[in-house]
């Protein structure tokens, strides 16, 4: 008996009454105010008119949902082309270049998503020294873009000494930064802020 619903009146489940009497089924009493009167309309089509409403809503809510999702995905694929835009011609364009014997690609490279609209993203391509300290590669690797028709000027922040140069793809879009470390060269290409 624990399962089974006490005889009272209870909200109307086809919401078109303000209360409606249950004696272990659904009645066709139903109150607006005070006083019980019959509902003329039927139950039966009450109750399934409640059930067709609650299965448009469940329709109505499903489909804003799906379409929502659709919209929220669009979203994300338009950041995403608008940070990654640039990155393979900056990728073509390293490749095009003609490295000094003392220098060597070693890994591969990095691209770093940066925040939409601010820094964008960055490509870290990695070089080592060839018979040479890194110090070195990295002044023959600039004199060797320098006669590619690169422009290079030595800059130093907390990190230490390092070259800054503009892309030539796009030079409104992005800078080099090549910096020498102990073990390698990084040679990193940022969208130009300015």
């Amino acid at each position: 008996m624990s399962g089974m619903t006490r005889t009272g009146w209870y909200a109307d489940p086809t919401r078109r009454h303000r209360v409606r009497y249950r004696d272990g089924d659904w009645t066709a009493w139903v109150a607006d105010a005070l006083r019980p009167f019959e509902d003329g309309a039927g139950l039966d089509v009450a109750l399934h008119d409640a059930e067709r409403r609650r299965r448009i809503g469940w329709v109505i809510s499903i489909a804003a949902i799906v379409v929502g999702g659709l919209i929220l995905v669009g979203c994300i694929a338009l950041i995403n082309d608008a940070e990654t835009s640039g990155i393979s011609e900056v990728r073509s364009e390293m490749s095009g270049w003609n490295l000094p014997p003392t220098v060597a690609r070693s890994k591969p490279d990095n691209i770093a998503r940066g925040a939409f609209g601010a820094s964008g993203p960055t490509v870290t391509r990695y070089f080592k020294a060839v018979g040479t300290t890194t110090d070195v590669a990295v002044l023959d690797l600039v004199r060797a873009l320098r006669s590619q028709g690169y422009s290079f000027y030595k800059t130093t922040d907390r990190t230490g000494p390092s070259w800054t140069g503009d892309c030539h793809f796009n030079a409104s879009y992005c800078f080099f930064d090549i910096r020498p470390y102990r073990d390698r060269i990084e040679v990193e290409a940022f969208p130009n802020s300015s």
